[in-house]
């Protein structure tokens, strides 16, 4: 089952009893406050859910495939996301 933002500012509200209208602004909101902060180099955690954070990746050596040639890949910056222990769990007690 896919879920669309519709379906989730739904489920929001029947649990919330928040305003649809306000459902719909935290569900169209949160990517981009999360995104912003890491961006920025802060972590968001949110419990029982979700940390993420901006890491270093530091700089290695790859491989032209075509040519065979060695290329310095410079240091950079990823977005490592772990999911808690509970939503983890709670995944791997659902069944296929």
């Amino acid at each position: 089952m896919h879920l669309t933002q519709r379906d989730v500012v739904d489920r929001l509200h029947d649990a919330s009893g928040l305003s649809r209208m306000a459902c719909e602004v935290a569900v169209r909101e949160l990517p981009n406050v999360i995104m912003q902060a890491v961006a920025n180099g802060d972590s968001i955690t949110i419990p029982g859910f979700i940390r993420v954070e901006r890491i270093v990746h530091s700089q290695t050596e790859g491989r032209n495939i075509r040519t065979g040639q060695s290329v310095t890949i410079p240091a950079h910056y990823r977005v490592k996301m772990k999911p808690s222990a509970v939503f983890r769990k709670l995944v791997k007690q659902v069944s296929p």
